[in-house]
């Protein structure tokens, strides 16, 4: 197999799209310009020896930042090391914990609701 080769020192960042236990793909997030770019199907791949931070970390919508490497099998991350963890998807923590507040009504029973005016009195009005 042919050895690694760096692709530049620029730093590039990307998407874990999947993570497989020992390695996964990125998506980076600005085209590549390298001939290798369309092999993988455009994906980066990171081996669990190239990262640096904490295995935790290495969750699928994970933004990451890294040096780009060539070989014989396509582009991949090297010294990578997260950048920003995933977004939390709709129902997770906060939103549960926002749910498990009790409703407050700002009316006492019992009392009714004013309408409100139709129209603004000519004293408050915003145009003469």
């Amino acid at each position: 197999p042919m050895p690694r080769e760096p692709v530049s020192d620029e730093i590039v960042t990307g998407e874990l799209l999947e993570w497989k236990g020992k390695y996964g793909w990125i998506h980076p997030s600005a085209p590549i310009d390298h001939p290798a770019k369309d092999c993988n199907r455009g994906r980066i791949y990171l081996h669990v020896d190239d990262w640096t931070g904490s295995l935790e970390d290495l969750q699928a919508g994970a933004l990451l930042r890294f040096t780009l490497y060539v070989d014989n099998l396509g582009l991949g991350a090297e010294n990578a090391e997260l950048l920003a963890p995933p977004a939390a998807p709709p129902g997770t923590a906060l939103e549960e914990s926002l749910s498990a507040v009790p409703q407050i009504s700002l009316v006492a029973p019992g009392v009714g609701v004013a309408p409100l005016p139709t129209q603004v009195p000519a004293h408050l009005s915003l145009h003469p």
